[in-house]
């Protein structure tokens, strides 16, 4: 609780924010997507609350957290979501933009004032920020059984652990560097039982970049491992069992159609075709895909694509330029033995994995605000240690 208070005012609402979604949780028919429901009021308040918070309740000097803004990597951030507002003057919902480039802008601000809350005192910031994620892991997991969609009668303990998409892509972050044994245990624990194929290639991924920096034995003599293990795994085995090991609880349709995201790419792909220059207004490709092919949810679950069709290529090339730079910036820390490390593997395993996610590439949700506090800290790491190789 401790941890919590001092992230202050924007901390908290942060804190609450996943059980204000968990509440308004709700599905509906492709037809009633345009409709404002009660539960859309109550997210509309619940932003106003957060809006108002920042300016009569902030405690910091807007001087500061500005100046935070315009430092690499969390700018490119801060320019894309400046665009996607911007983006209401040409989209096909005016008002959803709005709406949608708002709420990016708030929640934006408030991290970037948690940011400017833990510049000096990182260490307890990546406590905060991997209590967070796990936090919102373990209320998406237990969504489905609240509104009875997973019983004891029809439970997969396979696929028992969700919101890989908030908690994976910090795994070597949290595992590293949060001071908290427990924190580190359930992490992995959490990572493994999500059965998400993008984490477990994304974690590879980070193994990958941390052993090419040749600082930390431990990490280096880990990748050869698993390089030996993968190729014996895939000489010596049957391919059908290696794709139901790697692909758990998903049947030979499922993996073939990329657990549907091929066809949703398709979609945008069309979606993008129309405009692909200014796209079609920031998070507006969503209720067209709805409408027009009858998706239930038209996330594009990819960043790069989602920007592209919301804000055309400036949109695509800023998100593709943040999580470059983020690992970029990332490898300008390899000389630190405490930040190198756990910055590299977390940011080239946060840029895989947004090939898959929509993350900061659309509206606010549990992986925009992951990406976002991680380019953040980034940000915050960079500026206290400006002596690098």
């Amino acid at each position: 609780m401790e941890t919590i208070k001092k992230s202050g005012n924007a901390g908290k609402l942060l804190w609450l924010w996943p059980i204000v979604m968990a509440a308004i949780h709700r599905r509906r028919d492709i037809d009633d997507y345009a409709i404002v429901d009660s539960s859309a009021y109550v997210q509309f308040i619940f932003i106003a609350i957060c809006g108002l918070t920042l300016i009569f309740k902030s405690k910091y000097k807007w001087r500061c957290i500005v100046a935070l803004a315009c430092s690499r990597p969390i700018c490119w951030l801060c320019l894309y979501t400046l665009l996607s507002i911007i983006s209401f003057l040409w989209s096909a919902d005016w008002v959803y933009t709005c709406y949608r480039g708002l709420e990016c802008l708030i929640f934006l601000t408030m991290i970037l004032t948690i940011c400017e809350r833990f510049k000096n005192e990182l260490n307890v910031f990546v406590d905060w920020f991997v209590l967070w994620a796990i936090f919102v892991g373990l209320i998406d997991t237990l969504l489905p059984w609240i509104y009875g969609r997973t019983t004891f009668d029809n439970i997969n303990i396979m696929r028992v652990v969700a919101g890989a998409h908030v908690y994976g892509p910090i795994l070597f972050l949290g595992c590293m560097l949060s001071s908290k044994r427990w924190a580190r245990k359930l992490l992995i624990f959490m990572c493994i039982a999500s059965t998400s194929t993008r984490i477990y290639i994304g974690a590879f991924v980070g193994l990958a970049f941390a052993a090419a920096l040749r600082t930390n034995r431990k990490i280096g003599t880990i990748f050869v491992i698993s390089i030996f293990a993968i190729v014996s795994v895939v000489v010596f085995s049957d391919p059908q069992k290696i794709t139901h090991a790697l692909f758990i609880g998903k049947s030979e349709e499922v993996v073939k159609s990329g657990t549907g995201r091929f066809t949703l790419w398709r979609e945008y792909r069309d979606i993008i075709a129309d405009s692909p220059f200014i796209g079609n207004g920031f998070s507006a490709s969503e209720r067209i895909i709805a409408q027009t092919s009858g998706v239930r949810i038209p996330d594009a679950h990819n960043s790069l694509l989602a920007a592209m069709a919301g804000t055309g290529i400036g949109g695509a090339a800023l998100v593709l330029i943040l999580l470059v730079d983020m690992i970029y910036q990332s490898f300008t820390m390899r000389a630190s033995r405490i930040w190198g490390v756990p910055l590299v593997a977390s940011a080239s395993m946060i840029a895989f994995v947004m090939m898959f996610s929509t993350g900061v590439g659309g509206r606010v949700n549990g992986a925009w605000i992951s990406v976002a506090l991680f380019a953040g800290l980034v940000s915050c790491v960079v500026k206290k240690f400006p002596k690098r190789v």
